[in-house]
């Protein structure tokens, strides 16, 4: 699939800004340079949304309440639900979906899969629920993930590279990185259960995804501030970014020979 992102800029800034009122710095542009690609794939309903969350990307992405959201978390759920994100919500394991063979158009997911052990089994279960010509759409992070990290590389170049590694498998326990997948490895499995795959964009480059991990511990101090104190920092955080949010947002651009951390993923049921 050949894609044009018009507005990028504006599209990835608008993304940057609204998730830095509510979430750390780091988190914001990851969740941004997805939102920027996502926001230009056409996605019919009915949609299906595989580990909602607490619904705040789903109120950012979609203009309309999506129809379906489900999650193992019931204190996720509740936040789900009161979001307005969603129509309906359910407590749901994605690898035994409780819905009829071909009852969606879209299945999404963001950042999910990578989370569980049985991914193949869920790619069963989207193809399953999907209507013949329907798309599933996600991202999960590629298996540049640790090589485009920023304390990794700094480790190395001071020698000490056995603390780079320690901080990988530490950061992907803390993260439950079930998977790291590269491109080709998921070409591989939705074709397995079925799929074509229509476009695969990387973004998150190594720019990107090493100032992601450098502001990594602020982030850790921003959660706790916030227990402290409702709503801060967040509000000072957004008008700081508006200086540099520019910038950030050009690197949020998917390039086709540039790879990243992170990817989109676009693979469609075969059929009308």
């Amino acid at each position: 699939m050949t894609q044009r992102f018009p507005n990028w800029r504006a599209t990835a800034r608008y993304y940057l800004l609204a998730l830095a009122e509510r979430v750390p710095l780091n988190h914001a542009v990851w969740r941004a340079s997805e939102a920027a690609v996502l926001a230009n794939v056409p996605m019919r309903r009915p949609i299906l949304d595989i580990g909602c969350g607490d619904g705040l990307f789903a109120r950012l992405l979609f203009r309309d309440k999506v129809e379906m959201g489900v999650d193992l978390s019931i204190s996720q759920l509740t936040q789900a639900r009161s979001s307005g994100a969603y129509e309906q919500v359910k407590i749901a394991d994605a690898t035994d979906l409780p819905f009829p063979d071909r009852s969606f158009e879209t299945v999404f997911s963001n950042c999910v899969l990578e989370h569980i052990p049985d991914v193949d089994g869920v790619c069963r279960e989207a193809y399953r629920v999907l209507r013949p010509g329907g798309v599933f759409v996600f991202t999960v992070p590629t298996h540049r993930f640790a090589d485009f990290l920023f304390y990794p590389a700094l480790a190395q170049a001071l020698g000490v590279a056995f603390l780079g590694r320690w901080y990988v498998r530490a950061l992907n326990r803390v993260f439950r990185h079930y998977h790291t997948d590269s491109p080709e490895r998921w070409r591989c499995r939705l074709a397995e259960a079925g799929f074509q795959v229509e476009a695969i964009w990387q973004v998150m480059p190594r720019a990107l995804t090493s100032a992601w991990d450098l502001l990594m511990p602020f982030a850790s101090l921003q959660l706790v501030a916030r227990r402290l104190v409702p709503g801060w920092p967040y509000p000072m955080q957004r008008l700081m970014l508006r200086t540099v949010s520019r910038a950030l947002a050009d690197l949020m651009r998917p390039e086709d020979c540039r790879p990243g951390a992170n990817m989109v993923i676009v693979a469609r049921k075969p059929g009308h």
